[in-house]
């Protein structure tokens, strides 16, 4: 079984340099940077130094792909202001939602269901893909209307993600027609 971290970042300009900050549970670190050998003592542990070959790689990697998150994030905050299904019921302020709250979804469980639909979708431009996700989102929003008293909504907001990536690499011209 493979597993996958997904740790938010947070990119700062300073001093007209870029960098970047990512805060994770300690308990994981272990498993994102395993040991090669762990007969180590917790002295020669702390020894160690970051492979500096890799840096080049990791630096490209994120800034590669800093605008496709953002463009993701900035579709997403449209689709809950234009959908008034997510407008209604999406906590933005937090990945938890308070007991008190009448939220039914965060904004990151959309932003992960966006990110699966869009998976291995290609898309001419920020636009199409804002005009894709918000059709897309709009005609499926009355579905989760129906099941907004459904404990595992956010679950069903992920599938529905996946069905409309699938929608969308089966029948590209017309997905709106299979839904």
């Amino acid at each position: 079984m493979e597993f996958e971290y997904i740790l938010p970042v947070i990119r700062g300009i300073q001093g007209e340099r870029e960098y970047y900050v990512s805060m994770c549970p300690l308990g994981i670190l272990p498993k994102l940077f395993p040991l090669p050998n762990e007969k180590l003592t917790p002295f020669q542990r702390s020894q160690r130094r970051l492979n500096k070959g890799r840096l080049r790689k990791i630096c490209q990697s994120i800034l590669e792909n800093r605008y496709n998150r953002d463009a993701i994030a900035l579709i997403v905050k449209r689709v809950v202001k234009e959908v008034s299904f997510f407008n209604n019921y999406t906590y933005l302020e937090g990945d938890r939602i308070p007991k008190t709250s009448d939220k039914l979804l965060t904004f990151y469980q959309l932003y992960q269901a966006t990110i699966e639909l869009l998976r291995d979708v290609s898309l001419e431009d920020d636009t199409e893909m804002f005009e894709f996700v918000l059709s897309y989102w709009q005609a499926v929003s009355y579905d989760l209307e129906a099941n907004k008293d459904n404990e595992k909504l956010s679950q069903l907001l992920l599938h529905l993600g996946t069905f409309g990536r699938l929608l969308l690499t089966n029948y590209p011209n017309d997905w709106k027609k299979e839904l």
